[in-house]
């Protein structure tokens, strides 16, 4: 079970691919109150086929925890950018669906350092 302690939390992911040269990796961001997993399990697996994707549980959804109880898109946002950097990449292609996608334009503009592409 891949996990990572970010800003506090015991952040849950998958990932999908390998990274690839030259391509920053695709980070998918789930709607509120289901998993990663759940919500790209048809998705993530067919841009495994050109990119590396990352699919983690956002803090106190399915596999992550939120011992602090801070799970607003604000700090949503920062555990998204803490977590791309954590993994080693400098930038990825942050895609959210439903809250998911406030949570990405919250990590476009506090975090634009980590965002090569945003769609919400």
């Amino acid at each position: 079970m891949p996990t990572l302690k970010i800003r506090g939390a015991e952040l849950y992911f998958d990932t999908y691919g390998e990274p690839v040269s030259g391509r920053d990796p695709i980070f998918l961001i789930h709607c509120s109150h289901i998993t990663g997993s759940v919500d790209w399990s048809g998705v993530a697996p067919r841009l495994a086929q050109e990119f590396q994707v990352i699919v983690p549980d956002c803090r106190g959804h399915g596999r992550s925890d939120d011992p602090a109880g801070r799970d607003s898109f604000r700090e949503m946002a920062a555990d998204a950018a803490a977590l791309i950097r954590a993994l080693g990449h400098k930038q990825a292609h942050v895609i959210g669906h439903s809250n998911g996608g406030n949570v990405a334009l919250v990590t476009l503009m506090e975090h634009p350092d980590v965002v090569a592409s945003c769609i919400p």
